[in-house]
């Protein structure tokens, strides 16, 4: 879990004499405030909404869970301040006399466990914002679960934590860990996958790693290529092999006409 690496990280700064920040006093759990559920009466999609309070200024988390498409995330978002303060009415405002939706105010555990189901499956975003959404929030969002299962006494799939699975390797050793995205183009709905390998796996390697996360079958030819840097202009290139009035691109074609 990020908290507990956080922490150890904190005791080697600590264990180096390393005096505490001033702030540090003040930090802390955020409070949970409320949680509530919509959903059309049809079943398709449903929305789990999450109000916190952290240091006297509160924020919500929002969800969109889509049953159509697996029952994974959809979508997620924060808002921060009085908007997230309102979040909660302007709903009830929104969607309270429409007859195609349900809408209840539900406890922690029942907010936790409609969320730990949706993250243990595949997430569905049907387009490019909604996977930066869920991006962004994914840290956040999986850590406020985690509270809510807390606070319900409900256990958490390790599946649903945030973390790798080899917190007790010691930090210093190892090539460390590159966190990659690897997406799939022209395909609708996006599919994407989020990995953690090692700083010094091979691209032998990381093509055994890209068949295993996507469930193929090594059946097709596949390369890695360098992007081609943008080209600079002529007349801000230094050194030999400046070609005036030319940009780098036209003078790759030219050279391999020749």
């Amino acid at each position: 879990m990020p908290r507990e690496r956080a922490a150890r990280h904190a005791g080697r700064l600590a264990a180096t004499g390393l005096p505490e920040p001033v702030w540090v006093g003040g930090i802390g759990r955020p409070r949970f405030v409320r949680a509530w559920e919509y959903k059309d009466v049809f079943g398709q999609q449903s929305s789990v909404g999450l109000l916190f309070d952290y240091a006297g200024r509160e924020h919500a988390v929002l969800t969109l869970i889509d049953h159509g498409l697996g029952g994974g995330l959809k979508d997620a978002f924060l808002v921060e301040g009085r908007p997230a303060s309102r979040l909660r009415a302007d709903t009830w405002e929104r969607l309270g006399d429409d007859p195609a939706t349900v809408i209840q105010d539900v406890d922690a555990g029942r907010a936790a466990q409609v969320l730990i189901q949706a993250l243990l499956e595949d997430p569905c975003p049907e387009d490019e914002e909604q996977v930066h959404t869920l991006a962004d929030t994914d840290a956040l969002l999986r850590s406020r679960v985690v509270l809510l299962a807390e606070l319900a006494g409900l256990p958490v799939p390790v599946e649903v934590l945030d973390g790798p699975a080899t917190d007790d390797v010691p930090v210093d050793d190892g090539p460390g860990v590159l966190r990659l995205k690897v997406s799939l183009t022209d395909v609708s709905p996006p599919v994407w996958r989020r990995l953690e390998v090692p700083a010094d796996l091979t691209l032998a390697e990381l093509h055994d790693v890209l068949q295993a996360v996507f469930g193929w079958d090594n059946m097709h030819l596949h390369a890695f290529e360098r992007p081609v840097p943008r080209p600079v202009p002529a007349r801000t290139r230094a050194g030999p092999g400046a070609v005036p009035g030319r940009d780098a691109s036209r003078s790759r074609r030219a050279a391999s006409r020749a």
